[in-house]
């Protein structure tokens, strides 16, 4: 990255109190002050509820506004150069030829963009928390969210803009005497305001510890979750596009399910910890290419599941400082790769030993 010098200067001003409404029924109201030297002022509310009728059972639920800038980086990144690979979708309309209607390389030309907005957003959240009485110790939660932001600062998608036959950032050479689109010259990229990103889906906690007098202390938890929707609304090409980004790749990776178990013992100084986590599988944003040949076939990235394991030793006699040992990926699975490049949900370093040592100073 080329180096950005910029300023802004930001005051700001919050309350937030709690209040009491009923038995079992609490509200919480919180209120931002915002101002901005180079966006001006906003002031974005919150409310919170907390209902609990019963010791084992409660509900709650938030809504709330925010604000976001452009940072500086987004505006004023220096003009940089490189190649991408496009298909020309409309010049191919004309052709039929194997140049135009394969994706092949373009001179590419991105960096930031002045006239960026400021992003709005919109968000809600409900949820509930159910210990079960004929289970001690077992827990279950339930939390919705969606989330709605207007003008969201994204990267320009230039195939999108081509396949909507769009003109935005797409610099061509003359039409052709018989009104066929000149050839792509270049293709200028870099952020603006989409019109909307909505997301919405569920976390679920899933809970259980057991203390007993001999054995110790057993823990067991299950967090999953689940992203329903990630829709972009865009326009292009004069013409208004809604896709729903789950199980693929816009930008950054979208699965739509991920997970992590733990499983958890402690007895006097000594503990065991075992880790299972999984990311879902979803589809690349460009399809399979076989020996450098487009086969018309989505590219899945694969679900990947990996195990952690970690005993730790508790030296009470130091203050409680603790020694842990541990291995993640135990089992040395390689992550899924896209074309050579790993993806930003896994880790590449496979399996790896650690042994490490904290201790308090007071």
């Amino acid at each position: 990255h080329e180096p950005v010098t910029a300023d802004r200067d930001i005051g700001a001003a919050w309350f937030e109190f709690g209040l009491p409404v009923l038995a079992g029924l609490e509200a919480q109201l919180a209120l931002r002050y915002e101002d901005y030297s180079d966006f001006g002022s906003t002031t974005n509310p919150k409310i919170a509820l907390r209902w609990q009728p019963h010791e084992s059972l409660m509900f709650r639920a938030s809504y709330g506004t925010s604000f976001k800038p452009p940072s500086f980086y987004e505006l004023y990144q220096p003009l940089l150069q490189d190649t991408w690979w496009y298909r020309d979708v409309e010049r191919c309309e004309w052709t039929g030829s194997d140049e135009d209607c394969k994706a092949r390389s373009y001179p590419v030309q991105w960096g930031g963009n002045e006239d960026l907005d400021p992003e709005k957003g919109k968000s809600w959240f409900a949820g509930t928390v159910w210990t079960l009485d004929f289970l001690p110790g077992f827990e279950i939660q339930l939390d919705f969210w969606s989330f709605k932001t207007r003008d969201r600062i994204e990267w320009l998608d230039a195939q999108l803009v081509l396949d909507q036959k769009g003109d935005h950032g797409i610099v061509r050479a003359p039409m052709e005497p018989d009104g066929k689109p000149g050839r792509i010259l270049l293709i200028r990229e870099g952020p603006v305001n989409a019109e909307r990103l909505e997301t919405n889906g569920f976390d679920t906690t899933l809970s259980y510890s057991k203390q007993t007098e001999r054995f110790g202390v057993f823990r067991a938890s299950l967090l999953h979750s689940y992203i329903d929707r990630w829709e972009f609304t865009e326009s292009l090409g004069g013409e208004t596009v809604n896709r729903n980004y789950v199980g693929d790749h816009r930008r950054i990776a979208i699965p739509r399910n991920r997970a992590n178990m733990n499983f958890s013992w402690n007895r006097g100084p000594h503990g065991l910890a075992a880790n299972i986590h999984y990311t879902g599988h979803y589809r690349n944003h460009t399809d399979l290419y076989v020996d450098g040949e487009e086969t018309g076939q989505p590219m899945i990235i694969s679900s990947h599941t990996t195990l952690d394991l970690q005993y730790s030793y508790t030296f009470r006699n130091l203050r409680n400082a603790i020694l842990r040992l541990g291995c993640n990926n135990v089992f040395d699975k390689d992550p899924p790769l896209n074309y050579g490049a790993l993806e930003p949900f896994h880790d590449g370093r496979g399996r790896f030993f650690y042994l490490r040592w904290q201790q308090p100073i007071r």
